[in-house]
């Protein structure tokens, strides 16, 4: 798709590595912590300051920039490793224009979610929207395809809306590609004066409608022989509280069915002319699609909703109070809390999974479904330790976004199979980063062309993740000195 838009093969790893250069510095996660300053009550004492929160979260953001830099040139350092060749200096011009860009764009995303921070106001689950939203910016920003690979209509479709300044624009600029630096810059002016007053106003309108909210206080547990009662109760409760807004679902069930649309129309476009993915074909490339899917609506439905408040834990200093409670604090703190909005991702995984596998020509019989599902848990447990370990490192960096969105652009490479990556990628995302056992394995499985050493290895792998998530939770709890020391 590259060389038919005029790229070359260098052109274009330079693109995505500028890409990502301009995603770090554009990271803006202003739902979240407002979300939970509103839950928590604390937005209230926030409003007694003298500057409005929205300062706040700004002034943080602009902080954690600071962060962000010795990791990226680590990362950059690594590619100039394992790939040389692929950096490049830009011109000072090039440079100097894409680093202002770079900030023009963090404002404007900072807008944009604070706007949909307003809905805090209304609905505890502005993060729905948040994720609703990120379907357009994912595959009209540039960030996962370069927009000269898209269709006239598609790109005319594009420049319509202010996210190919995000992400295609600045990363054009530094990566030295031709670009109208005039209307670019144009644009993201446009667009930042459109959305600051309104962004203004809706502050404005929530703050007459804003009431706190105080937390619900968790039950003390009995007995490890109580886990699965606990879990239940855990559950029950977290869906009680969820369902009371059950417009969620609806927009759960847009944004995740507009990610999986992007995605297909993404790999629709590996296709074509009879041509092949790594050797796959289009319905079995949708089977791995289909588990990276399941995969994706299994971290939005238990994952993410727990491990993201490790973090706040150890900030806040409540970490404390689940080290004492008579329970063990890794299961508490990766089961407490059951989102359903999740589960139609889950749910259109497995019928992805299941109408491409049947296209396909694979009927596998019982003991090859038994083999699924031991390898589809295996990808889970991989999957949960990977998120915990990273969740872990705030014990020491209570800041850890930079490596979330390492992980999540990681882990985005099992959308498609391994076998469509060179040979250096391939040993990475199967030796280092186990992103085959995650979606490539089991599709395999349920196409019936799995082996069963690659069966035994999915378990083993799996076994060793866990483990290490266990001893490496147990290692970070030393360095915990709790709050009040």
């Amino acid at each position: 798709a590259g060389a038919d838009a005029g790229l070359s093969p260098l052109q274009l790893a330079r693109y995505f590595l500028a890409a990502f250069v301009v995603r770090q510095f554009t990271i803006v996660w202003v739902i979240q912590a407002f979300e939970e300053d509103n839950l928590q009550g604390r937005l209230s004492p926030y409003l007694l300051q003298p500057l409005p929160p929205l300062w706040r979260y700004l002034a943080a953001h602009l902080a954690e920039q600071v962060t962000r830099l010795p990791f990226v040139v680590v990362m950059l350092a690594l590619v100039a490793l394992v790939l040389p060749g692929t950096l490049w200096w830009p011109s000072p011009v090039s440079f100097l224009l894409a680093v202002v860009a770079t900030h023009l764009v963090f404002l404007l995303r900072f807008l944009i979610q604070s706007l949909i921070t307003m809905v805090c106001f209304w609905s505890e689950r502005a993060a729905a929207l948040e994720r609703l939203q990120m379907i357009p910016y994912l595959f009209l920003s540039g960030l996962v395809a370069p927009l000269e690979t898209f269709p006239e209509g598609m790109r005319a479709l594009a420049f319509a809306t202010p996210f190919p300044w995000m992400i295609w624009f600045p990363a054009r600029l530094l990566s030295g590609g031709e670009v109208d630096v005039a209307a670019g810059f144009g644009a993201l002016l446009a667009w930042i004066a459109l959305l600051l007053p309104l962004t203004l106003l809706l502050w404005k309108v929530g703050i007459r409608r804003y009431s706190a909210m105080g937390g619900l206080m968790a039950k003390s547990l009995a007995t490890f022989r109580r886990y699965r009662r606990t879990l239940a109760r855990f559950w029950a409760t977290s869906l009680t509280a969820e369902l009371e807004y059950q417009a969620n679902f609806l927009i759960e069930l847009l944004s995740v069915g507009g990610n999986l649309a992007g995605s297909v129309f993404l790999l629709s476009l590996f296709f074509g002319n009879g041509r092949s993915l790594g050797g796959w074909s289009w319905e079995q490339a949708l089977v791995v699609l289909g588990v990276y899917t399941l995969l994706d609506g299994l971290t939005s439905t238990v994952l993410q909703p727990n491990l993201s408040t490790i973090v706040t834990h150890v900030r806040t200093g409540t970490l404390d109070f689940v080290l004492l409670k008579p329970i063990d604090s890794q299961f508490w703190l990766s089961a407490r809390t059951f989102s359903p909005w999740g589960l139609p991702g889950v749910v259109m995984g497995l019928v992805l999974m299941a109408v491409a596998a049947f296209r396909a020509g694979a009927r596998p019989g019982p003991q090859a479904l038994m083999q699924v599902a031991v390898l589809l848990i295996a990808s889970a447990v991989i999957l949960y330790s990977l998120w915990f370990v990273l969740a872990a490192t705030s014990i020491w960096f209570v800041k850890v976004w930079n490596a979330t969105e390492v992980l999540r652009s990681a882990l985005v490479a099992g959308r498609y199979p391994v076998a469509a990556y060179p040979a250096g990628l391939r040993t990475f995302f199967t030796l280092v980063l186990p992103v085959a056992f995650l979606t490539t394995v089991p599709a395999e499985a349920i196409l019936g062309t799995g082996t069963s050493q690659w069966l035994l290895a999915s378990v083993l792998v799996a076994v060793v993740f866990l483990a290490l998530s266990r001893w490496f939770w147990g290692f970070a709890l030393r360095f915990y000195t709790s709050a009040s020391s």
